[in-house]
């Protein structure tokens, strides 16, 4: 019996070790061209002004890049935290948004690692418009914790329960979104909760302190 459940871990790991392989040299292939995607947009929208589809194109490429970034980090075997002082909502309010409306508030003041966080929040962001969602709403949650809310669809109790499962145990179906903001939390030391809401969607991102 521990010759096969020792046989059953060494599959397992050596099964994640090539996902995560896999993950990060994709990523890695995609980064260049990405680059480039990005310079040439950026010189289209010099020589064609005010062109919203442009605007939107580039939009798109920024949040794939901030996502390869991401899955480049925390795909390695030990993804070093660059932990700095931040302004959450300044973070967010400066990231393409494809629409959404911040809300004001006042400023959510944390360390975290810029870069993992904007990958997190925007593929939060990502949800949030699957779902309908036209405003969002950033408040510090004390202990170096934020809450993202929106006014989307939501989800039922019965739903929210379902899906707290799933992430209890590394899964989602929702999308890389919360999965890829789980990540991000849990590479800081903290975690990633559903707290029930009335209406909308709210996530609850702990980074630890």
């Amino acid at each position: 019996m521990h010759d096969a459940l020792r046989q059953i871990g060494d599959r397992l790991g050596a099964r994640l070790a090539m996902e995560r392989e896999f993950a990060a040299q994709s990523a890695h292939l995609l980064r260049t061209p990405l680059a480039g995607m990005e310079a040439q947009l950026a010189v289209a929208m010099k020589e064609l002004p005010g062109q919203p589809r442009l605007q939107r194109v580039r939009e798109a490429s920024r949040r794939l890049q901030h996502l390869l970034l991401a899955l480049l980090r925390l795909f390695r075997n030990r993804p070093e935290l660059r932990r700095a002082p931040l302004d959450a909502r300044e973070l967010l309010a400066g990231l393409p948004l494809g629409g959404l409306q911040l809300q004001a508030g006042p400023p959510c003041p944390l360390a975290a690692d810029a870069e993992l966080l904007a990958a997190a929040l925007l593929n939060l962001v990502d949800n949030a418009q699957r779902h309908g969602a036209t405003r969002l709403w950033l408040a510090g949650a004390g202990d170096g914790a934020l809450l993202l809310s929106d006014d989307g669809t939501g989800l039922g109790d019965a739903e929210r329960q379902a899906l707290r499962a799933r992430l209890a145990a590394g899964m989602s179906d929702q999308g890389l979104g919360l999965r890829l903001a789980q990540l991000v939390a849990q590479a800081h030391g903290g975690g990633l909760e559903l707290p029930d809401s009335e209406t909308g969607f709210s996530v609850l991102i702990r980074l630890g302190r």
